[in-house]
């Protein structure tokens, strides 16, 4: 259930930052530092641990150093559907 709640505070985060940004896009980026900036604000959540699984996923993909984290096809489809509506 953690891990559940982890993957959408994650998810929320990518689609405030892309309509910042004008849009939800396949390939939108953020760095993994970005992504973990609001752990402080959910105590017991560990959003590591929920990064890992939507990577696992294939909602977002890591790169090489796994220092940024691209969102892909599939998380812009459960973004867009609705489920982490922000």
């Amino acid at each position: 259930m953690a891990e559940q709640s982890a993957q959408k505070i994650i998810l929320e985060r990518y689609a405030k930052k892309c309509r910042i940004a004008g849009g939800l896009r396949v390939g939108f980026v953020l760095r993994r530092q970005a992504i973990l900036y609001v752990a402080g604000d959910y105590p017991g959540v560990d959003l590591e641990a929920g990064l890992a699984a939507l990577i696992e996923d294939g909602m977002i993909k890591s790169s090489e150093s796994g220092d940024f984290c691209f969102l892909t096809a599939a998380g812009v489809e459960k973004i867009g559907g609705g489920e982490a509506a922000a």
